[in-house]
């Protein structure tokens, strides 16, 4: 017997058990059973549920790490050149993520995209931009001065991504940090020098 054709039965068996035991502590109508099911199945499903946000917000934010690098790859060999758009390049961005991300039009104040050049590895800002004198909330960011300004061949170039990824369950918002509203800011910050190419 294969272990496909193993594991498979034993995938039956756990069903057929699991299904057994929660009819049964469904419908019993008296005994301890039934109430400490009633105590526990509120906690179990919250358990449950944050086990599955946190668990699909991860893979999100490796999806949305891995498609940066790919396309900080594509700058840095000249696929991609300097006459792109910024728009053509989000357009880039979200055509790799749009399996679990959505990038339509009333989600694009959700998505923000910066490449510029920089003089040296040294010039890479560690800090998320800021409005200035924001009373509302000073630590609002800045995305006014995001483009597409990379430079040519052999420069050295950054390359910012941030994305609020919407909290399906609302009150995870109150045990992740960096969240703000019922979204989590994913971010990707990639520095990197251009190969020599043809301009």
């Amino acid at each position: 017997m294969s272990r496909s054709m193993v594991y498979l039965i034993w995938v039956y068996i756990m069903k057929k058990s699991f299904l057994r035991s929660f009819k049964r502590a469904i419908l019993i109508r008296e005994g301890a059973v039934a109430i400490e099911f009633s105590m526990l199945v509120i906690p179990y499903f919250l358990v449950v549920f944050a086990i599955l946000e946190i668990s699909i917000s991860l893979v999100a934010e490796q999806l949305f790490d891995s498609t940066a690098y790919t396309l900080a790859r594509k700058i840095s060999t000249g696929e991609v050149r300097a006459n792109t758009t910024h728009e053509q390049f989000k357009k880039m961005f979200c055509d790799e993520i749009k399996i679990l991300f959505s990038c339509e039009e009333t989600t694009k104040k959700r998505f923000f995209m910066d490449v510029q050049k920089i003089q040296s590895l040294h010039d890479i800002s560690t800090i998320m931009p800021k409005k200035v004198n924001d009373k509302k909330d000073p630590n609002e960011a800045d995305y006014s001065r995001f483009g597409f300004r990379p430079g040519g061949s052999g420069t050295y170039n950054v390359l910012r991504a941030y994305y609020y990824w919407p909290l399906m369950t609302d009150f995870m918002s109150y045990m992740l940090r960096g969240t703000k509203g019922g979204y989590i800011l994913m971010r990707s910050v990639i520095a990197f020098k251009n190969e020599p190419f043809l301009d």
